[in-house]
């Protein structure tokens, strides 16, 4: 994700008109594709304590 959002960042900074038109749009799906990981990995984990105990 960092990386997604670090090459984002240069586009910006390269003047590339469809990232400055798209920024928004960008930000708000690494945001929640970091939030559907963060529960992903929750789910997996509690699976995993499930049936490891």
């Amino acid at each position: 994700m960092n990386e997604l959002r670090r090459k984002h960042f240069q586009r910006l900074n390269d003047g590339v008109s469809t990232s400055l038109e798209t920024t928004e749009i960008h930000m708000d799906l690494l945001s929640h594709l970091h939030r559907i990981n963060k529960h992903t990995n929750h789910l997996v984990q509690t699976l995993v304590e499930m049936y490891v105990s």
